[in-house]
Parts: structure tokens; C-alpha cells; sequence
């Protein structure tokens, strides 16, 4: 799966409207909290349970609220690795194109021959390997900035979907607590999900991390191939002379 500029406005445009809901149905619970603790058969001890699990959830979900903005603040990054990974196929095909212009096997006059010939052909030796090595850094670099891109557009697909479930918790919650009979079970079982989802946050967050690292890691190795004296002598690029 490649990196889609739609698909990722549309999984950040869901996390936006998300916190939007979240925040509106988030305060819905302790209200509905408060009316389900009225019934005078409930005793103390339950009416504590309940505004303390209602109120474990608002928390909760406010924290959510909160941390998905926060990583909203990097969503222009995917598409801007894109962008750059695409500046860089540019290059790779530029390189490419100079690589086979100055191959000494790319010559084929056979009128033109003598010391000059010779003298042309010893200049550009080194000019095709040290084209080549930029086409091969060039394409290197694209492919880790599309992989980068491509990472964050299914990190803010992930995000989307913890905020839409997490719109869904709220709910069965504020359904549990206004229902005539009081459910205890429904509950519990939002608080539950309300926690798994916060779980996920993270563990979203940890895998685009890793994917981010080994990146760097690439990136680094990129480097020492640029300052490679095999190819580039003293960093610089081999002249062209005879």
C-alpha cells in the first residue's frame, strides 16, 4: 500500500471531527452518571462505584482527547516525506540519464579515433561510477521517505480508528447509565475498551517510532556511501580530467 494525499487528509479529517465528538458525548457521562445515583434504592456504596467509574471514564476519554491532538500537530509530515521522496526520484533519474551519457561503452563513433579518443575515455572513467552511486543514493532515499510517508498516513488511519471506537465507548457508557435498569456490565465495559483504546495510542505511536528509527538508520548508512573515496575522492566528485 502506497502513500495516498487523499487518503491521509481523510484519516486526519476523522481524528479532527473524532476529539470533536469525543469532547461532546464526553460530556454526557457524568450528567447521565448523576441521574442513574438518584434511584433512592441504590445504596451509598453503588452510587460511589458508579460516579467513580463515570468519572474514570471522562478521564480517560479526556486524556485521549488530548493526546490525539497533540499528534496531530505532525500530520503535515507524510505528505511532506512524499514530496521530498518524490524530489529524489527526480534525481535518481537525472543521475541515471548522466550515467549512461558518459559510459565509456556508450561511445560508438568509429570514426574517432587517436589520442584524443584515448584521452576522453581515461577522463570519464570514474564519471559513470560516481553517477551511478547517486542514482543508487537517490533511489535509497525516495524509497525510506515513501516507507516514512506511507508509515504516517496508516499511523493517522490508526488514530481515526481509536477516536471513532472510542466515540462508540462513550456511548454504550451513557446508554448504561440512562437505561431503566442500571447496567453494571455496560459499564465496566466501556471503562474497559475506554483503557484498551488509551493502550493503543501508544502502541501506535511505538510501531511508528520503530518504523521512523530504522529509517534514520538507513539514512545514516546513506550518508557513508556519499563520502565513500572509492566513488567520490575526498568527498568530492572525481575530475574529469586526463
Amino acid at each position: 500500500m502506497g502513500f495516498s494525499q487523499a487518503q491521509h487528509d481523510a484519516a486526519t479529517n476523522k481524528v479532527k471531527s473524532g476529539i470533536q465528538q469525543i469532547a461532546v458525548k464526553n460530556q454526557l457521562v457524568m450528567p447521565a452518571a448523576s441521574k442513574a445515583t438518584s434511584h433512592w434504592y441504590l445504596p451509598d456504596g453503588v452510587k460511589k462505584a458508579i460516579m467513580w467509574a463515570a468519572k474514570k471514564l471522562t478521564e480517560i476519554s479526556e486524556w485521549t482527547m488530548k493526546k490525539l491532538g497533540e499528534l496531530l500537530e505532525g500530520m503535515a509530515a507524510p505528505g511532506l516525506f512524499y514530496r521530498v521522496g518524490w524530489d529524489w526520484e527526480n534525481v535518481k533519474g537525472k543521475a541515471s540519464g548522466i550515467q549512461g551519457s558518459v559510459n565509456p561503452d556508450a561511445l560508438k563513433s568509429s570514426r574517432w579515433e587517436g589520442m584524443a579518443k584515448d584521452d576522453y575515455l581515461k577522463a570519464i572513467k570514474l564519471q559513470a561510477p560516481a553517477a551511478g552511486r547517486i542514482k543508487d543514493i537517490a533511489n535509497s532515499t525516495a524509497n525510506s521517505l515513501f516507507l516514512c510517508a506511507t508509515a504516517g498516513m496508516m499511523f493517522y488511519a490508526s488514530l481515526a480508528f481509536i477516536a471513532f471506537k472510542s466515540i462508540g465507548v462513550l456511548e454504550i457508557a451513557t446508554v448504561a447509565l440512562l437505561s431503566g435498569v442500571f447496567s453494571w456490565a455496560g459499564l465496566l465495559a466501556a471503562l474497559s475498551d475506554a483503557g484498551v483504546n488509551a493502550g493503543l495510542i501508544w502502541g501506535a505511536v511505538t510501531l511508528l517510532t520503530a518504523c521512523l528509527l530504522a529509517q534514520t538508520h538507513q539514512m545514516g548508512a546513506l550518508h557513508g556511501e556519499t563520502v565513500d573515496n572509492t566513488t567520490f575522492p575526498q568527498g568530492h566528485w572525481p575530475k574529469a580530467t586526463a
